[in-house]
């Protein structure tokens, strides 16, 4: 009878032996499961933010395209009015000019 028992008892430790390697074995599985799916995680996220910056970029460069846009075109408008200014300035000193001469 206590030869029976101390063979249960063996039997015992074999089966929590191969029960404590198996559960070993399955936590390491979920652990290296649980890396891979982190390191997944962290490149999408990664790519999210770089595709979210490069877009802030490409609308910061078209802002600022359409504000040097807008800035050119007030300074072409300006440089035609001082044109237009400076011709009839010299239009009325040539005519003053004149005037005086045939006085």
């Amino acid at each position: 009878m206590a030869k029976e028992t101390i063979e249960k008892i063996r039997d015992a430790e074999k089966t929590a032996a191969v029960n404590e390697q198996n559960a070993k074995a399955k936590a390491e599985s979920i652990v290296s499961d649980a890396r891979a799916e982190a390191a997944a995680r962290e490149e999408k996220a990664v790519a999210d933010a770089r595709e979210d910056g490069e877009k802030a970029v490409a609308k910061a460069e078209e802002a600022g395209k359409a504000v040097l846009d807008s800035a050119m075109q007030e300074v072409s408008a300006k440089i035609a009015e001082m044109e237009t200014q400076a011709r009839a300035r010299m239009d009325k000193a040539a005519d003053d000019v004149l005037s005086m001469l045939t006085k």
